[in-house]
């Protein structure tokens, strides 16, 4: 298989993986073809020349070309990829809950990544008919060598943030659409998973309605949480709101990359300096210039997010809530910090005291930049995806089953 094709100009940040993943795949001697979807009736032409059977694979993030209502999929029911055999090869950035609509409808040969153990196991439990590939975390971007990024103690920013922001508020119609009743159920599981950082949305949901309907069917629970994504949206945005607001009420400056943060209430909006939307290059820039780089998890318990390791090649801190995978890779206070979102009130204190010492602040940005460099770039993802690619290509479909990559990692 020496041919690969990916998707552009969609969702901007899925096209630059795509972009970093194909520059990549071409200098191990593949050929990339970039569906564009600004120019899709060219793309499309463009592609059927492309593709050669036997020789050809689809990588894709998030269902692109894999969606009903796009050219690949006809009015007469068939499949383009099906058509000409070219496996599907998705990874999937979000929690699978958002997808149930296209899982639903698949080529013969697709295969599933996913950058969450969790995610894994929630299709293994409710899609046990869906191949799965291996827990592959998203990796990062270095814009300079090392040598070329700016001490940290000449960085202009001191705390950034990269990430767009709503108010919890804003997913209020979903929660009270039925009745006092569904609303109280739907709080209920919001404070429960507020007070349980490690509980998954799976995990909380499933206890809830099995406590309301102990005779419910595991397929009336798979269809119930693909209706719960205002609960995980809900959460994701409380955290990183609090978060933020900790540090701007307590006299720290945050810059943010990403829109939505004027709406943040908070008592001192005069510390957060709002720099609105920018693209993944943008931020890539932003974060060279930053000290100590704020994350906070789209609710991954057992998964990594690319802004990680984006802000320790960039030379930051990163600063962020934990996961499992996460505890296994890094180590707390040496290339990472950690807070737990149970206690964010203690953020503003770590911070006074990060700043406080310098050499402390210096060694973690170092240390993380060696951990990020040592496996969790995207170069490091383009061969060990390709590895999985190569051996399932052509084969059966539950060949990925059961694999996990790297997920302790070398020192050196």
């Amino acid at each position: 298989m020496k041919r690969i094709v990916m998707f552009i100009n969609g969702i901007e940040t899925q096209g630059y993986f795509s972009m970093r993943l194909g520059k990549h795949f071409q200098k191990m001697g593949y050929d990339v073809f970039y569906y564009d979807y600004w120019e899709e009736e060219r793309s499309f032409r463009d592609l059927k020349r492309f593709v050669r059977h036997g020789d050809t694979v689809m990588i894709t993030f998030n269902f692109h070309g894999l969606e009903e209502g796009e050219v690949f999929y006809k009015e007469d029911g068939s499949i383009y990829w099906e058509e000409e055999d070219i496996p599907c090869f998705n990874i999937v950035l979000d929690h699978p809950l958002y997808y149930h609509k296209m899982l639903k409808r698949l080529p013969e040969k697709y295969y599933q990544i996913s950058i969450d153990r969790y995610h894994k196991i929630y299709m293994e439990k409710y899609w046990s008919g869906v191949a799965l590939g291996p827990f592959l975390p998203l990796a990062g971007t270095a814009l300079v060598e090392k040598e070329s990024l700016i001490p940290i103690k000449e960085r202009p920013i001191d705390l950034i943030i990269t990430g767009n922001y709503a108010p919890p508020e804003t997913f209020r119609k979903y929660i009270e659409r039925i009745d006092e009743e569904y609303t109280r159920f739907y709080m209920g599981m919001i404070e429960d998973l507020k007070c349980h950082s490690e509980k998954t949305i799976e995990q909380v949901a499933e206890s809830h309605l099995y406590r309301e309907i102990p005779n419910a069917t595991k397929e009336e629970i798979r269809e119930t949480i693909g209706n719960l994504s205002f609960i995980d949206l809900y959460v994701r945005f409380w955290l990183r709101g609090e978060t933020i607001r900790q540090l701007a009420e307590n006299g720290f400056r945050v810059h943010t990359c990403g829109k939505g943060w004027d709406l943040l209430e908070c008592s001192r909006h005069e510390n957060i300096i709002e720099h609105g939307s920018m693209n993944s290059e943008e931020c890539l820039k932003m974060l060279g210039k930053s000290k100590v780089s704020v994350n906070v998890m789209p609710w991954f318990k057992d998964g990594a997010h690319d802004r990680i390791f984006n802000s320790q090649l960039n030379g930051a801190v990163c600063l962020s809530d934990d996961s499992l995978y996460l505890r296994e890779i890094f180590r707390d206070g040496k290339d990472i910090l950690f807070f737990r979102q149970e206690e964010t009130e203690n953020i503003p204190m770590m911070t006074e005291q990060l700043f406080k010492h310098q050499d402390i602040m210096e060694g973690i940005a170092e240390e993380g930049y060696r951990t990020a460099q040592n496996g969790h770039t995207w170069e490091d993802y383009a061969e060990r995806l390709m590895e999985y690619v190569e051996d399932t290509s052509g084969t059966d479909t539950t060949i990925w089953r059961g694999y996990e990559p790297f997920t302790k990692k070398l020192r050196i």
